[in-house]
């Protein structure tokens, strides 16, 4: 079974660590978030077809899911810093030939190699931040973490215009990024005092055996996030958003994630983190009801947005950080690798159904996602108690 303890040992948080790691994914982040819409731009000014667009996008996360599989034997034969440097140089390389190699099939490769190397970053980084953190700043110490992931995202795309897309500029500045923050990682990475340990072998299937709740609560994210990105936007058009205006939705949702962190954080040390995490889902499935009845010129509009993007993201961050109270050693690891997992499959089945629902009726696809709430909440009690359960009574046989 995976294995499990009740606090972390630490007194302080380790800094040097936590510092490292947010300098990394943060600045992978931003590549991130400039690469998405500029590789699809850029196959557009080509004349390529949306179809192979799409197909191209599929083979990130074909690279992701390939790159979940693995980790657990990664983590045995690499090391964390080796590991993330070899994600920041690996991803900085790809860029590099998206920059210099336009033959299409290649990018298909770079694109694969980039969800493969991308995965590798941020489950590595985020069991890397739980392990450094002590149980009592653990919450405000992940919000931190994914706020700064948030603000490469929302920077990200608003850097394309200033790069354009024929000259193909951006992607040399987004590998140019990842080899500095690749040197400001390896440098305060040589201070740091932990580190994540290694995956203990056939431990990722004993993880969703061991956390249901948490599993299905991230497969949800994927599920909300995905389609939040992908098909809402095309129901705010239909309901009369114009399209420059509906572009701005999706830095809406981000700017709610950016901006409630630090008080998410602080709810999550405070008070229980299940409360938490179940006040999240509820408020999530709150916004995403009312949204068939709000003008969508109103300000309460765009505050509804913003509030159900700190919601249904901010079930992510309570997740993380319940990982790092309930979990240690090589299961942090194999955790966050479940976590892609999960939020790919969320994130592969959301859209889809979303999109379909709007066919049937203009209104349903925030309604199809409200009602991911209560499913969730009942999913997560049932489950979670039986884990409870189940722990008492190892417990007492011991």
């Amino acid at each position: 079974m995976a294995e499990r303890i009740a606090a972390p040992t630490l007194d302080a948080p380790d800094w040097a660590s936590i510092g490292a790691v947010t300098i990394g994914v943060g600045a992978f982040a931003l590549a991130q978030g400039m690469t998405y819409p500029l590789i699809s731009l850029t196959l557009a000014s080509r004349d390529v077809s949306e179809a192979v667009i799409g197909a191209n996008a599929a083979a990130f996360a074909v690279g992701l899911v390939v790159s979940t599989l693995a980790m657990p034997q990664l983590t045995r034969w690499f090391s964390a810093v080796q590991l993330i440097l070899g994600g920041l140089f690996l991803s900085a390389a790809v860029l590099i030939g998206l920059w210099t190699v336009p033959v299409l099939a290649a990018w298909f490769v770079f694109r694969f190699v980039l969800g493969f190397a991308v995965n590798v970053i941020y489950v590595v980084g985020e069991a890397w931040v739980n392990a450094a953190s002590p149980n009592r700043l653990r919450g405000r110490i992940i919000a931190g973490y994914i706020a700064a992931m948030s603000v490469g995202f929302i920077a990200g795309p608003l850097a394309v215009p200033l790069f354009g897309v024929e000259n193909g500029f951006g992607f040399a500045a987004c590998a140019t990024i990842l080899g500095f923050a690749a040197f400001a990682f390896g440098i305060l990475s040589r201070r740091a005092r932990i580190r994540p340990a290694p995956s203990p072998p056939g431990a990722l299937l004993r993880f969703f055996v061991a956390a249901p709740a948490l599993v299905l609560c991230i497969l949800a994210v994927g599920f909300w996030d995905a389609s939040a990105l992908s098909v809402l936007p095309v129901y705010f058009l239909e309901r009369g958003l114009d399209e420059a205006r509906t572009a701005m939705t999706v830095s809406v949702f981000a700017l709610g994630v950016m901006v409630s962190q630090p008080l998410l954080g602080l709810l999550l040390d405070r008070y229980e983190k299940s409360l938490v995490a179940m006040s999240c889902v509820v408020i999530a499935g709150a916004t995403f009801a009312i949204m068939p009845f709000l003008d969508v010129q109103s300000f309460l509009f765009w505050a509804v947005l913003g509030v159900n993007g700190a919601a249904h993201f901010g079930l992510y961050t309570c997740c993380v950080a319940m990982l790092g109270d309930r979990f240690s050693g090589g299961t942090l690891v194999v955790g966050s690798a479940a976590f892609a997992l999960a939020y790919a499959v969320g994130a592969v089945v959301g859209p889809p159904v979303s999109g379909w629902s709007m066919q049937i009726n203009l209104d349903f696809p925030p309604w199809v996602l409200a009602t991911m709430a209560p499913i969730l909440v009942v999913g997560y009690l049932v489950l979670d108690r039986d884990l409870t359960r189940r722990e008492r009574r190892r417990e007492g046989e011991q």
